[in-house]
């Protein structure tokens, strides 16, 4: 399976400037942009590269797209015969160094957003009360804030060595990003299904932000592979170094 976008466009040169004709399904924020970077399928060299489109031409169509996560806004991008600059960096060179840094951006969000979900949560189990004390009196509700508390934690370390690896350039830097990426995501997830779970059926109204969370965290869990993709990438890793 090759690592990154793949052939949903290609790219054509003719005379002196390139032409990208395809689709881009899922690209946050595009309707907003100036400006794309859109990878493409070079068919005369047959290998992948990287364009700078100006998303106002007449060969750009963007649809805003119904998407679980109401905060975030993506789109599909159509290209006909685009207009495109060729960015002078090599696909091996570029995609990976893009990767990991994007993974790491998600998993600071992650980490950051269970980190609210948290708050939030305690904060309700103190004011929430039932049979005259308040619910974070209770031994299971104590429980599963502890446990929230020990994924939240584990995922501050998980992004803050991965950003720490990327930073310094170290050889680890690509493992410590899917790792953080695989872990921030699922502890995100589970964090935003037992805030629900504690605040009760008042938790499933469109009044409270239990439901933002839970989408965001979900949507995250798949944007630039799931954990599962990005555990299955960690072992080939560890296989390349023993072999």
């Amino acid at each position: 399976m090759v690592d990154g976008p793949c052939r949903e466009c290609t790219a054509r040169k003719k005379g002196g400037s390139w032409r990208l004709t395809g689709v881009k399904s899922f690209v946050s924020d595009a309707a907003a942009a100036d400006w794309l970077v859109v990878v493409a399928q070079d068919e005369a060299a047959g290998c992948r590269a990287f364009f700078l489109v100006d998303a106002r031409q007449a060969g750009m169509q963007v649809e805003v797209l119904a998407w679980r996560d109401v905060t975030r806004q993506m789109c599909d991008v159509r290209l006909q015969g685009a207009a495109a600059e060729l960015l002078a960096v090599e696909d091996g060179v570029l995609w990976p160094w893009l990767r990991d840094r994007i993974l790491v951006a998600l998993a600071t969000e992650n980490a950051a957003g269970a980190q609210q979900v948290m708050e939030l949560t305690v904060d309700y189990a103190k004011e929430r009360l039932a049979f005259g004390r308040p619910i974070g009196s209770y031994q299971a509700i104590k429980h599963s804030l502890a446990d929230m508390l020990g994924q939240i934690e584990c995922s501050n370390v998980a992004a803050l060595h991965a950003a720490w690896a990327l930073s310094g350039e170290a050889p680890q830097s690509a493992q410590a990003a899917a790792m953080a990426k695989a872990y921030t995501a699922d502890a995100y997830v589970a964090v935003a299904q037992r805030s629900i779970q504690i605040f009760g059926a008042i938790g499933f109204t469109w009044e409270m932000k239990n439901h933002l969370y839970v989408k965001r965290a979900r949507a995250n869990a798949e944007l630039f592979g799931s954990a599962r993709a990005q555990r299955a990438r960690v072992i080939d890793m560890i296989g390349k170094k023993a072999a």
